[in-house]
């Protein structure tokens, strides 16, 4: 029986011991978790971040294509205006009419898109 005792206050001895073990892994755990935590909520701050930043690049994408549009569009004005100052000089000269833009006339080049 004495043999029986002692076996027994060895086991909860041990049992102790493990009870501190796992009371100091529990700790460290918890340590991770809140540092987990932290990293989690820095991360979503990031992402709320990229979110904006994708946001801004979409709306400055879209403004991008409204001024392309339009530089086109002007590409194509300018060219009509090119060609229309081009038939009034050639229509000038042909009726012998002399301007003092003629010597600009003279060095117009026609822009072809």
């Amino acid at each position: 029986m004495k043999e029986l005792i002692e076996i027994l206050q060895r086991i909860e001895g041990r049992l102790d011991r493990m009870d501190e073990r796992f009371d100091r892994i529990e700790g460290r755990l918890d340590r991770i978790e809140e540092r987990l935590d932290r990293i989690e909520a820095r991360l979503d701050r990031i992402e709320e971040r990229l979110d904006l930043v994708e946001a801004r690049l979409d709306r400055i994408e879209e403004r991008l294509d409204v001024v392309e549009a339009r530089l086109d569009d002007l590409s194509l004005k300018a060219t009509e205006v090119s060609g229309n100052v081009t038939n009034i000089f050639s229509t000038l000269e042909k009726i012998n009419i002399t301007t003092h833009y003629e010597a600009e006339f003279k060095n117009l080049k026609i822009i072809t898109p």
